[in-house]
């Protein structure tokens, strides 16, 4: 696999050339990407490419300078450049003294892209499997099918997978490792798997959090779960390098939630000293990331007492049912919380999912007492879906989707005389409407509403799509013209003003909307209904 550092001082570039092809699939594995000269030579020094895609005009050394200075550390290095029109002539006597190849920036394509990468690779020659030859050297991260074997290999015998760990000892220079497991939560209650795009992105922010670290780090993509492995050497001092290590991961976790909105769940195992015991520090780490699940900060390392033996949490369905019968819903809350602080207190997220698949066999039975019993309304099947679990965030999440499906089913609405009670709609939904009618002049996003309400961002947009029909932003958006439709109509108000008032930045956005929602103009709108004040 060809080693590759991209060199150019346009962020769009660099970013684009990262996501024009997926680099490991096609042979091909990023060491790094520098804005300038001087950044290049350092990773350059670092990682030791054998290919580099380098702009021809930058700040300080050009890409011809800087192919010169490279060549000096590496005469064999091949070298392709980067060039808009302008710079065209130049690039093409650039071709002649050496380089491989140039890339127009406004012709860049994958097929571009590739036609000219196969071509420095054969120009590298024996080189071409190198990475099978040398291990990649601190600081590297590799996510290449070899690796992905090593993660599957626990599944063998015993004597299975210890013959194929010794082919991978190349790998592995140091002799600690820690495994870190990472569980992505996409805020998509009917995805569980990443498309190819997210994919993609998810390989680009973990590249490019492994520039300056001093360890190597191997990872694996599967469903919604990542796997790290680590390899470090504990010379510096273990729980110092440990204590990096973990804010590293930390920091990770938090970019791909920035950058992608993914909320991540972190677990990481103890430190193991050979090889052939990752497939205990894979156990530890995934018991750790379900624990995870229940801690504040979303992060845990694995402890020995997780591996308590867990009690079974049965809930007595026949007492529940009398309860809901009898409308004592304080009781049923009081009996399902009882039961999901066990799991809390245990750390027993395979208990938790068992309560919850409990809980909704027993409102569905609810759910045909009452159609029968009482000719009520029921709740809709997909609320009662046992799927819906792997939409929700964490513990919080969980307790607030059960403890809103039971009084839902009830028809009970708590009270709270700033609410809503017209039970219409779920109590959270309520509060969430009653809010955005409070605040939708205001800057306000989804997170805001989530906080105010006190659930998770993905599971209040599960209800807003679930109950409404509608996703936040249109409902925001739905409420702020309406408001802005009584404004037009009882006041004199000019539309920059209305605009202004409902929280549109931009009239001439505001007037957009408005006419795409109501079919007309803010001035024939007004001129149809206005009433004096």
């Amino acid at each position: 696999m060809q080693k590759v550092l991209i060199v150019d001082d346009e962020f769009l570039v660099r970013m684009g050339l990262k996501s024009t092809i997926d680099w490991e699939v096609n042979g091909f594995h990023l060491v790094g990407e520098a804005k300038n000269a001087k950044e290049a030579v350092e990773l350059f020094r670092q990682y030791s490419p054998q290919i580099v895609l380098t702009d021809i005009s930058m700040p300080g050394l050009n890409g011809i300078e800087l192919i010169r200075e490279l060549k000096g550390l590496n005469p064999h290095l091949q070298s392709i450049i980067l060039t808009h029109l302008e710079d065209f002539t130049y690039a093409k006597e650039a071709v002649g003294l050496g380089v491989v190849d140039y890339i127009l920036k406004s012709n860049l394509n994958p097929e571009r892209l590739l036609e000219v990468l196969k071509k420095a690779t054969k120009r590298v020659g024996t080189g071409s499997d190198s990475s099978q030859e040398h291990p990649e050297p601190a600081g590297a991260v590799s996510s290449g099918l070899s690796l992905e074997e090593l993660f599957l290999s626990f599944d063998l015998s015993d004597e299975q997978r210890t013959a194929r760990l010794a082919s991978y000892s190349s790998f592995f220079s140091d002799q600690s490792f820690q495994v870190y497991t990472f569980r992505i939560n996409t805020n998509m209650s009917d995805q569980l798997f990443l498309d190819d795009t997210k994919r993609q992105a998810l390989k680009n922010i973990i590249s490019q959090s492994m520039f300056a670290i001093p360890y190597t780090v191997h990872y694996h993509i599967i469903g919604d779960t990542i796997q790290f492995l680590v390899n470090f050497s504990e010379d510096a001092g273990e729980k110092e390098l440990n204590k990096k290590i973990v804010q590293h991961f930390q920091t990770l976790a938090g970019t791909i939630k920035k950058y992608l909105n993914f909320y991540i769940l972190v677990g990481a195992s103890d430190i193991g000293e050979t090889l052939d015991g990752i497939g205990r520090l894979m156990y530890e780490s995934d018991r750790s990331v379900d624990a995870a699940f229940f801690a504040e900060h979303h992060f845990v390392q694995f402890q020995k007492e997780m591996e308590a033996p867990r009690r079974e949490l049965k809930l007595n369905a026949k007492a529940v049912l009398h309860l809901m019968q009898s409308r004592e819903h304080t009781q049923v809350v009081e009996y399902i919380d009882s039961i999901l602080e066990t799991a809390k207190r245990s750390l027993d997220y395979a208990g938790l999912y068992g309560v919850f698949t409990q809980s909704l066999d027993i409102v569905k039975d609810y759910n045909e007492w009452s159609l029968k019993e009482l000719q009520e309304n029921t709740l809709s099947v997909s609320l009662l879906e046992y799927q819906n679990f792997y939409s929700l965030y964490d513990y919080e999440a969980v307790r607030t989707y059960l403890v809103n499906v039971f009084l839902q089913a009830m028809h009970i609405q708590p009270d709270d005389p700033e609410e809503d009670s017209s039970g219409k709609y779920s109590y959270i939904i309520q509060r969430a409407i009653n809010y955005i009618k409070k605040n939708y002049y205001e800057n306000i996003s989804l997170l805001n509403v989530a906080n105010h309400v006190e659930v998770s961002r993905s599971y209040l947009s599960f209800l807003f799509k679930h109950e409404l029909g509608v996703n936040f932003s249109s409902f925001l958006t739905e409420t702020r013209i309406n408001q802005a439709k009584v404004l037009l109509s009882k006041s004199n108000m000019k539309i920059y003003e209305v605009a202004e008032d409902v929280g549109f930045d931009s009239p001439y956005y505001f007037s957009k909307v408005f006419k795409e929602v109501s079919g007309l103009t803010c001035k024939e709108y007004r001129n149809e209904n206005f009433k004096e004040p």
